[in-house]
């Protein structure tokens, strides 16, 4: 469950929202597990959102949004 709670924070950008997905997955996870988890959120993932430039981006880092170039082709995908 945790490797998809993961995944699920680095599509959505919001660990509230990653919890709806896993709550409603066709193969449901324990939910005594979801509910803590979601008790937690904030520890689990204490999410900072920060615009800064290309530049000063760091390896580890996770794009909210997509980024393009002044033209309009994308450069890289958000959660990457």
């Amino acid at each position: 469950m945790a490797l998809d709670l993961d995944t699920y924070v680095v599509r959505t950008s919001s660990p509230t929202d990653a919890i709806s997905q896993l709550e409603s997955a066709p193969e449901p996870y324990d939910p005594a597990i979801l509910r803590v988890a979601k008790q937690n959120l904030d520890g689990l993932y204490p999410v900072r959102i920060e615009e800064r430039p290309v530049s000063l981006l760091n390896p580890g880092m996770i794009i909210a949004e997509d980024i393009v170039s002044d033209s309009g082709a994308l450069v890289v995908v958000k959660g990457l």
